[in-house]
């Protein structure tokens, strides 16, 4: 393999890092504050960044957070506080940890063509120039890398750090274990502090020893990695200091079996989901994921060409890279819950495996390296197309649509968030979010308002009719850019006053009915008024209440009923208001005293109130004791409706239809002023909290994991100096040579 032993180049690696810096941080930091579109993810973290920035408080809710080590959130809530971003408003503070993950992001891209460059052996300066080129190019511009790391999430550094080891461990590869194991040990246990996921890269080191069959190299690996796990130690030391260990202990267990694939709750393979499905849609159904899949399988293959041969130097570092890289993901992919966010600790190694071991394949044709950077000019090209549709415009539509419903709709009204509330929740403070499977849920509850997305329902987050269901029902208030998304929306969806199914939801002793805004406020019915109204048809005949109970009266859209029935308000209207009757196009009392069944002459009024088949004995007096005795024979209206009065509610139902409902009577007592209601029965209530369970409050200082690492660093720097000295040879011994 000519291209891949080790020479130094002309420019020093300070002025490479400066270079590319300053050309990753264009398509890195560009536009960084409005796309990707944010996630739940990352809101949360940013919750957790400010809570440290302000008090020091590891968590994003009342409890501390044991599912990730703490440190880039340190970090993120340091640079918070730098910048005074942590009290601002949360828009502006993602926005800002945004950058300072965009920072660390431009360091990954430095890091992996310092590595690229120390793989390039015998080769010449210029060519050492292309390859570093080719790399920088494809690692910059990388789909997955863009997508997911100009995000504030635990990626960019806990991948930076991850590869700052993976360097210094090829800088300091000839280094006494006494300079070794410290330094390398402690950057290591800040790495698994970032995210536990590190192992896997960081192993490297070891692995690289282990294929080279060098006893001492391994010995010096495991040490960095014993110390790097005992730095990682400050994490449970904390949860315990916190009298949390327990709490600590199932968190991991649960990441343990998820390892294990025993529990899978996320990622490709979940139970129920279709990975091909979502990786036909991230390739080729607009996610512009393509060429990170390309890389990907590039560096595959280079991992395999490399295990057919007999690497050596540079190479078996690579192999090294490649083996723990690809290993993560295999074991991810076969056991694990994998998320596509997580190839971006394969993504480094890929683009430097497929670049350093293509440039060894093709080296000898000119015909074959003609050929390849085509490819890798094609490969960038479609990258850079995929940036400037997704990154290079404006695509915030979660931040947008936030702020449209915070100054258009009463903080009261409650949305519906399609696939997932979480992203809205901490930027729509105090104002309740839910997450129903089905359009029919929400309306349940009261639920008007939806957000609708084009991802959703493409990768598994949503049911696939609940958008149809939305879009064939509703209005649409307002779109969003959301390229993340494909696109967002907010949609209303209006519910028929009188359907039994919408905006009726048990409460004990009774039932809530949703009458104003998204389960924005409404009215209860309780006790006996609950079960006269049941009686009568609930919702679906005499339609929702009109106010609360006062005393033993309740007022709804069709009638006025007390404990003891239903009151006569037609006959009383027809008698006490007959111009507000008669011009409210109500059909005519012709009998105040009541008629006979013989007056039921309309089929579908008459099984609507007998509610029993014909000729059932004892119907016509029950039904008599729930609406009132007939007091009309049915009238055809000019538009073709039937309508018939009885002594307590007129039955109705329009032109051809068999349903039949209640007519606004008691919407009419009330206008014209047989019936009084005072300003607290018509004052709407809120509706009952939806079911969810409260966790109790619980410490989440940082004081003791600051503590904790504090001494465990000392002690990694500390020990082995000790060691060093006390075994220090006597004067006039020469000391022996370290030799890896």
């Amino acid at each position: 393999m000519p291209a891949l032993l080790r020479r130094r180049g002309h420019l020093p690696e300070w002025a490479v890092a400066l270079v590319v810096a300053a050309v990753s941080a264009v398509p890195i930091l560009w536009n960084i504050g409005s796309s990707p579109d944010t996630m739940f993810d990352e809101v949360s973290y940013v919750m957790a960044m400010r809570n440290i920035a302000l008090g020091g408080d590891y968590t994003w809710s009342n409890q501390p957070v044991f599912v990730h080590p703490p440190l880039s959130f340190v970090l993120q809530g340091g640079w918070q506080w730098l910048w005074g971003l942590a009290d601002a408003d949360l828009e502006s503070s993602v926005r800002g940890a945004r950058v300072f993950a965009g920072l660390a992001t431009v360091g990954i891209v430095v890091l992996t063509a310092l590595i690229a460059r120390r793989l390039m052996t015998h080769a010449s300066p210029r060519r050492r120039a292309v390859l570093t080129g080719i790399v920088v190019a494809l690692a910059a511009t990388d789909p997955i890398m863009l997508r997911y790391l100009r995000m504030a999430i635990i990626e960019p550094f806990s991948v930076a750090l991850s590869l700052l080891v993976l360097y210094l461990a090829m800088r300091l590869d000839t280094r006494r274990p006494a300079v070794y194991v410290p330094l390398i040990g402690s950057l290591t246990g800040l790495a698994l502090l970032t995210k536990e996921m590190s192992v896997f890269l960081v192993a490297t080191p070891l692995v690289s020893a282990v294929l080279a069959r060098d006893v001492r190299r391994a010995k010096r690996a495991l040490g960095a990695l014993a110390v790097g796990g005992a730095v990682w130690l400050a994490f449970p030391a904390w949860a315990i200091g916190l009298g949390l260990g327990r709490a600590f202990a199932d968190e991991k267990l649960l990441l343990f079996y998820r390892l294990l694939g025993i529990v899978q709750t996320t990622g490709w393979n979940r139970p129920g989901f279709s990975s091909g499905s979502l990786l036909e849609a991230t390739a080729i159904a607009g996610r512009d994921y393509g060429t990170s899949y390309l890389v990907l399988l590039g560096g595959g293959l280079a991992l395999a060409w490399l295990l057919l041969r007999r690497p050596d130097g540079g190479s078996r570092w690579l192999l090294a890279w490649l083996v723990t890289s690809y290993g993560f993901g295999v074991y991810m992919v076969a056991f694990g819950s994998l998320n596509e966010h997580l190839f971006v600790y394969l993504v480094p190694a890929a683009v430097v495996g497929a670049v350093l071991v293509g440039d060894a394949v093709v080296a000898r044709t000119r015909p074959a390296r003609i050929a390849a950077l085509a490819l890798v000019v094609v490969a960038v090209g479609f990258s850079l197309g995929g940036w400037v549709r997704n990154d290079a415009i404006d695509g915030d539509g979660v931040f947008r649509s936030a702020a449209f419903l915070r100054d258009t709709r009463a903080a009261c009204d409650v949305v519906n968030g399609i696939g997932d509330s979480g992203k809205w929740a901490p930027l729509l403070p105090g104002r309740e979010l839910t997450d129903f499977g089905t359009g029919q849920a929400a309306a349940s509850h009261g639920v008007h308002l939806f957000f609708v997305s084009g991802k959703d329902p493409a990768v598994g987050n949503a049911l696939p009719e609940l958008p149809a269901w939305i879009t064939s029902r509703g209005t649409r208030l307002a779109s969003f850019p959301s390229a993340t998304y494909g696109g967002l929306e907010l949609w209303e969806v209006p519910t028929d006053p009188f359907d039994p199914l919408a905006d009726v939801e048990p409460m004990r002793d009774g039932v809530f009915v949703t009458t104003v805004g998204s389960r924005c406020g409404g009215y209860p019915v309780l006790g006996a008024l609950a079960a006269r109204w049941e009686e009568r048809g609930g919702k679906g005949v005499l339609g929702p209440p009109r106010g609360s109970a006062t005393g033993t009266t309740q007022v709804f859209a069709g009638a006025v009923l007390t404990d003891a029935g239903m009151r006569p308000v037609v006959r009383e209207l027809a008698a006490d208001r007959p111009d507000a009757y008669t011009g409210a196009g109500l059909p005519p009392v012709t009998d105040a005293g009541g008629l006979d069944d013989a007056a039921l002459s309309d089929p579908a009024i008459r099984a609507a109130f007998l509610r029993a088949p014909e000729g059932t004995a004892g119907a016509f007096t029950s039904a008599v004791a729930r609406y009132g005795a007939p007091v009309g024979v049915p009238t055809t209206g000019p538009d073709g409706s039937v309508s018939q009065a009885f002594a307590g509610v007129v039955l109705t139902r329009a032109a051809g239809s068999d349903v039949v409902r209640a007519a606004p009577v008691g919407d009419l007592a009330v206008s014209s002023g047989l019936v009084t209601l005072p300003p607290e029965a018509t004052a709407t209530v809120p509706p009952p909290p939806l079911a969810g369970e409260t966790a109790p409050d619980q410490p989440s200082n940082l004081r003791g994991f600051a503590g904790a690492l504090l001494v465990l660093l000392v002690s990694a720097a500390g020990v082995p100096a000790v060691v060093l000295l006390a075994r220090r040879p006597t004067r006039g011994t020469p000391p022996k040579e370290y030799r890896p």
